[in-house]
Order: C-alpha cells, then structure tokens, then sequence
C-alpha cells in the first residue's frame, strides 16, 4: 500500500481522516504488531511503501562456512556403524527382572567404538563394572532409584541418545560437540 495524495494533503493539515469501514486514523497512532510495516515515514514528502506483503517463499538461507563444517560432521557421524546398547546390563537380566524393569525396554544407539570403550575389559567393562558395585550395595533399590542411578551413569559415561527397545533402530544422537 502507498500514502495517496488527498490522505497527505489532510495529514499535513492536521486533519482527522476517515478510513475504510468509518474507522478514524490519527495521525502518528499506533496500530499494534507491526511486522510488516516499512520503516518510520516522514511523511508527506516520503513515497515509500507504508505496508509490504511478502508474496511467494522467503530467499533461500545461506549457511555460513562453521555451520557446514558441522552438517558435514554430522553427516560424517551418521554414516559410522552404530549399535545398541542395553542401559540394564544383560548380564543382571535376573536382578532387574526381580525388580519388575525389562532391560530390552531401554538400549540407546552408540557408535560401534563408543559401544566397545565402555564394555573394554573384564566382566563387560567399567559400564557392568559400575551397575555390579550399585547392585551389591543396593540390594533392596526401588524401580525409581535404578532408574535415577541409570540416568546418572548415562550421565557419568557422556552417552547421547534416544531410549528406544531392544531391536527397533533409534534416531542417531548428534555428533559428540568439540570445544576448539
């Protein structure tokens, strides 16, 4: 929309002008969210657009040079083997099925190396290692402390994921963030 003449003839003058539909329009009144109104007039001698309606699609964004780099680490993560790993220990399947928790319930999706650096080593690695010291000393744990301790390891061992079952592919977690 453009300022029509008459319109500026009687803002000059200080007039009230009557609008469309009998509403009154005074001039320099606000008229509430203004998104896509051009920039403050100095009207009458401005010829500017006083409404903009943006027709078709917005221009296309363009990615700065770091946000590529890390679509490319993605995408370079995502292509990676991945495997599932069981939250509840397998190997305390008796224990936590005493405890009324389907360990196949709960796995998340980790890089096949990431998989391995928490089971490496004896009797499934330090991640069993941690719910075998907890399961000794927590004999009589409740559903919700295995489950407050389990989100604690997640925590402690820096694993990222969406818990999913045992056998149904989970979305990828994001790339391990790098401080530069």
């Amino acid at each position: 929309m453009y300022a029509c003449r008459e319109v500026l003839d009687h803002l000059s003058t200080g007039q009230v002008v009557l609008t469309r539909g009998g509403a009154l329009a005074l001039p320099g009144a606000g008229l509430g969210v203004q998104r896509y109104w051009g920039s403050a007039q100095e009207l009458p001698q401005d010829t500017r657009p006083v409404f903009i309606i943006p027709w078709g699609p917005p221009p296309p964004l363009e990615l700065l040079p770091s946000q590529k780099h890390l679509l490319a680490k993605a995408e370079t993560f995502r292509k990676r083997p991945h495997e599932q790993h069981h939250i509840f220990p397998q190997a305390f399947r008796e224990w936590f099925t005493s405890k009324r928790i389907d360990i196949d319930e709960f796995t998340l999706l980790l890089e096949v190396e990431e998989h391995h650096r928490i089971h490496r080593g004896t009797k499934g690695g330090p991640w069993n290692a941690a719910w075998r010291k907890f399961i000794e000393s927590n004999r009589s744990a409740t559903k919700e402390e295995i489950y407050r301790y389990a989100g604690k390891l997640i925590y402690e061992f820096g694993l990222l994921g969406v818990v999913t079952p045992y056998g149904r592919r989970g979305l990828l977690p994001p790339p391990p963030i790098q401080s530069y």
